[in-house]
């Protein structure tokens, strides 16, 4: 069992400080929470007898000194940590990429030197051609048989050199832009490669020489988060909605994470010892606001920027299981949080983009209905029902919706906004369709003594150009009166249920497919004539 060290601050005053002694360290694993993440690494370290201090490189530049610790199965003493940039570590040698790009970039090179050599003769001879356009002299003048074999000459030469010029200024601007975009590829490894690195010192006393002591160090850094983000895949009302949770992983620490044991927590990092105090809870209740879903035109699962990361190695991940967890990954869930523990090893860069990690996929048995509100908006949305959510441990994030194997948009999940049963938006679905028609003939203002009498009636036409049938939610309303001399009343609702606090008005209609129904909705408002009414 490994005994972690207490790092003692105790104002020993250093007098006879031995030479510092480097080691380089290796990442064992990183537990990313959504506002940081927690990493351990691990050094192979020769300890002498007595005092010394020891420097551990290959550290993030940016950590939270506070929750440094310090870990070894042998015995020695941690007097004191500190951290630090080493802006003194020399430039590391070139690696086999930027020894490749600087090869391309030769290359290119010279092939624009040659280019514009070719170039400038062009311009050159255009230019001794151009200067003797004059044959023959103002006195003397020139034969007609040599006007004309100079004009044939001329045309001919001047059409190939202006040829030959656009030829060359075209190809030379496609050299150019190589050129720029090798040298910006370049300039990109240059500052990776000389990116400043952390280190953390150790004042250590070991009562006796040790070789090869495996020690462990973890700590806190705010350079590193995650979020998740989901793909809802619909293939009918009566398939089950796949739901993939995936993390967007973000992180900056200055040292790249090579092979490292992933695992990602909705949590947040203890960092204090302090003693929590406790407040008094008080309920209230939450308002929520209309969503939206943005329609798309074409598949794109990731954003310009994201990455897809890979385990360790370039291989992809094996195809995952289409109901329930991946096999490289396991699930711990306790009151308040939720880890995810991945076992196959990930490269992940420091340098500031997202990249996917899938988490898991999950078949959930839902209840497809439509919904449309054309008062508010013209389209037909299709969303899924789902009851038993909570098992599914959804954090609030953005997600894809693709119907049919078609990427129909995006919306936002809120399971703290759900009760008993999570309501999710599929997109606009164009194969159903809803038209509501205002009828003139019904509709009219007529005076009544001191009052007026305004009447209003729509039609409703509802389809499903589906194969299969559909469950369909249509909603409007009625106005509600603010005033006892204002009276509504609903003259035509069909099937429709009221809801007497709202005026909303809800059609819950079955459609086979390729059928079409009608129904109509109506009402009178009266109100005194003097009066304007606020609509």
């Amino acid at each position: 069992m490994r005994n972690f060290i207490a790092i003692c601050f105790c104002g020993f005053i250093w007098t006879n400080i031995l030479a510092q002694t480097k080691y380089n360290s290796t990442i064992e694993s990183v537990l990313v929470y959504q506002n940081a993440a927690e990493i351990t690494h691990k050094s192979v370290v020769n300890f002498s007898s007595g005092s010394q201090e020891i420097i551990i490189q290959n550290i993030a530049h940016n950590l939270d000194i506070n929750t440094i610790q310090i870990g070894s199965e042998n015995p020695i003493t941690v007097l004191s940590s500190k951290h630090s940039v080493d802006f003194l570590n020399p430039n590391q040698p070139k690696t086999a990429e930027q020894k490749l790009l600087d090869d391309e970039i030769s290359i290119v090179k010279n092939k624009l030197r040659d280019l514009r050599l070719q170039k400038s003769i062009v311009e050159s001879t255009n230019a001794a051609l151009e200067a003797n356009k004059s044959v023959g002299g103002s006195q003397t003048g020139i034969e007609t048989a040599n006007l004309i074999r100079f004009l044939d000459y001329y045309q001919v030469k001047s059409t190939e050199l202006r040829t030959a010029h656009v030829d060359l200024v075209e190809k030379e601007k496609t050299l150019v832009e190589s050129e720029n975009k090798l040298q910006s590829q370049i300039n990109q490894l240059s500052n990776k490669n000389n990116e400043k690195s952390g280190q953390i010192i150790l004042q250590v006393i070991s009562e006796k020489p040790q070789n090869n002591v495996s020690l462990v160090c973890s700590y806190i850094t705010y350079s590193a988060n995650w979020i998740p983000f989901y793909e809802m895949r619909a293939s009918g009302s009566e398939k089950p909605l796949q739901i993939i949770y995936k993390a967007k992983l973000t992180q900056s620490s200055g040292i790249d994470w090579q092979k490292v044991k992933l695992s990602l927590s909705s949590g947040t990092p203890n960092v204090t010892n302090n003693i929590p105090t406790m407040n008094p809870w008080f309920l209230g209740y939450y308002t929520a606001g209309y969503g939206a879903v943005y329609d798309g035109v074409g598949y794109q699962a990731m954003k310009n920027g994201e990455q897809k990361a890979y385990p360790a190695g370039g291989k992809v991940l094996a195809q995952r299981d289409q109901d329930g967890v991946s096999d490289n990954i396991q699930i711990t869930q306790n009151t308040l949080n939720t880890q995810f523990d991945i076992d196959l090893p990930y490269n992940i860069p420091s340098n500031g983009l997202p990249y996917l990690v899938t988490l898991k996929s999950s078949l959930i048995k839902a209840e497809f209905r439509h919904l449309s509100i054309p008062k508010m908006d013209p389209k037909t949305y299709l969303t899924a029902e789902i009851v038993d959510w909570e098992s599914l441990n959804l954090l609030p994030g953005e997600a894809n919706i693709v119907s049919d194997g078609n990427f129909v948009g995006k919306t936002y999940i809120q399971p703290q906004l759900a009760t008993d049963t999570l309501v999710l938006t599929l997109g606009n679905d164009k194969q159903t369709m809803v038209k509501r028609e205002k009828l003139s003939e019904y509709c009219s203002t007529k005076l009544f003594g001191i009052y007026k009498k305004e009447q209003t009636m729509y039609e409703y036409t509802v389809r499903n150009n589906r194969k299969d049938k559909i469950s369909l939610t249509v909603k409007d309303q009625i106005p509600l009166s603010t005033d006892k001399e204002i009276e509504v009343e609903i003259e035509e609702q069909g099937k429709g249920t009221l809801n007497q606090e709202t005026g909303i008005i809800t059609w819950n209609i079955e459609l086979g497919p390729s059928e079409t129904k009608k129904f109509k909705f109506g009402y009178k408002i009266k109100f005194p004539k003097d009066k304007i009414l606020s609509k």
